[in-house]
């Protein structure tokens, strides 16, 4: 449970205190002592500190150079290193606190990340003052959340969703810190993000039965590695191959393949569904059974941040088992959408069996009767 220290309401009470003028917008002072009261000090000794023009551009490089997902960056840790020591020292002095404190109020706080949420909005904001920084511990429910302006005035902005003009900042509750699968060069740059920025961070899972999961980052895979699936040795040894070669003996077969004689592909997908809470962090799992209706294994591609209406073709290993040819052997494919407890947890997007008719077909998923994602598995047939 949450326990205020000394120096967070000392902080809480000093930035209250600073309230007592006029100010834009809702008025209402957080009340000390609260991690809602000292997201918000810090969310409004950071947006004062960023009416420094200097200060600004020092943001933006460090979300810049993020490798993680919406170019985010953690906190506490941000606000610990030396490349924040004139953000801190401004915030401190916009608080009436001093550097020590600021750093000790973020380190208490729930784990939680500085990013820029909206896609436009990081590739388009150039370190100008039109800018907004909010301060969550949970997702509003009303849609709306309170921010400040660099002036120090509090001001509501829209949650989840275009605010015109301006660029949200937001401190809240960490979700997931994947790291981008291709992220864009490390090089000086006008805004957070470029164009032809990875934005999807995700990783494999494999669990075959009665055996230990094996977990593999796509980013530490390459680029080419990364959309294709993971790179499996191409020999297939059992001493090194990164994931189990197939038990019937397949082998990745030389020649540039990357996975065992059985697998089953994620060839594409489309993503119907909204998350609510940013773009669809997308779990696609999979699990083989024989004819039997024994489970032989699960694969699972955990994706963050999968735009909507896209058409995807990753041709990604999802399964390394496959469907024999005139068999009733089939694969059970759901999806999941992970949400962490700010975003209100996982949701299930329906699920449906691949039977052998189904490979390379496009197959609709459902949930509830509403269309949540279109869906193409595809393996080399077996007889």
């Amino acid at each position: 449970m949450y326990k205020p220290t000394l120096s967070i309401l000392l902080l809480a009470a000093a930035t209250s205190a600073c309230d007592a003028g006029p100010t834009g917008g809702n008025t209402s002072a957080p009340r000390p002592g609260t991690p809602d009261a000292a997201m918000q000090d810090l969310a409004r000794g950071i947006a004062m500190a960023m009416a420094d023009p200097d200060i600004r551009e020092d943001v933006r490089d460090a979300m810049r150079a993020s490798l993680i997902t919406q170019h985010r960056l953690v906190l506490h840790e941000y606000l610990a290193s030396p490349e924040a020591d004139d953000l801190v020292a401004s915030v401190a002095q916009a608080l009436g606190s001093d550097p020590a404190a600021v750093r000790t109020l973020a380190a208490q706080l729930p784990d939680a990340d500085f990013f820029v949420p909206a896609r436009e909005d990081r590739r388009t904001w150039k370190a100008t003052p039109n800018l907004v920084v909010t301060g969550l511990v949970q997702r509003p429910e009303d849609g709306f959340s309170t921010g400040f302006r660099p002036g120090g005035t509090r001001t509501r902005v829209a949650f989840n969703r275009a605010n015109p003009g301006v660029a949200v900042f937001q401190i809240s509750p960490t979700e997931f810190r994947g790291r981008r699968i291709d992220p864009q060069a490390n090089v000086p740059g006008d805004v957070i993000e470029e164009a032809n920025d990875g934005v999807i961070s995700g990783r494999y899972i494999w669990t075959p039965v009665n055996g230990t999961p094996v977990t593999i980052e796509l980013a530490d895979l390459g680029k080419s590695r990364a959309v294709r699936g993971p790179k499996l040795n191409e020999s297939c040894d059992p001493q090194t191959a990164l994931l189990p070669c197939a038990e019937d003996g397949g082998s990745g077969g030389g020649g540039g393949s990357y996975a065992p004689a059985d697998t089953t592909f994620l060839d594409y997908y489309y993503l119907h569904y909204a998350d609510g809470c940013g773009d669809p962090d997308p779990t696609f799992r999979a699990t083989h059974y024989n004819a039997a209706g024994v489970a032989t294994g699960t694969g699972e591609l955990q994706y963050e941040e999968v735009p909507r209406f896209t058409h995807f073709y990753p041709h990604a290993a999802l399964l390394f088992r496959r469907i024999t040819e005139g068999t009733s052997e089939r694969v059970y494919f759901k999806i999941i959408d992970r949400d962490g407890g700010f975003c209100g947890g996982d949701d299930e997007k329906g699920g449906r069996n691949f039977y052998a008719s189904d490979r390379g077909q496009i197959r609709t998923i459902y949930q509830s009767g509403n269309a949540t994602a279109n869906i193409e598995l595809d393996w080399t047939p077996k007889y």
